[in-house]
């Protein structure tokens, strides 16, 4: 008899894309860091009204930011009930 199951598999692969990313770092280098664009908008600057540091942003976003799977709820207590969350 097995003592594996679908379930379980499901949570392994998303558990091993957590590790995957951690491991995987964060590709530190000029472009990435965007240095410039800090001194070029500056203290108080509106990053959000820049199209530059929207582009990069979006650009690096999906690479450098692992994206939660279905099967964890990262959600706080409040917005979990409020989707239909069950209590035990």
């Amino acid at each position: 008899e097995s003592c594996q199951s679908f379930e379980k598999i499901v949570i392994d692969n998303e558990i091993a894309g957590y590790i995957y990313r951690l491991l995987k770092g964060i590709d530190v280098k000029d472009e990435t860091l965007m240095l410039e664009l800090f001194r070029e908008i500056g203290p108080g600057g509106v990053f959000t009204s820049n199209i530059r540091a929207m582009k990069l942003t979006l650009q690096y976003f999906d690479k450098e930011v692992y994206q939660i799977g279905p099967v964890f709820n990262v959600d706080g207590r409040k917005m979990w009930e409020s989707k239909g969350g069950k209590d035990t």
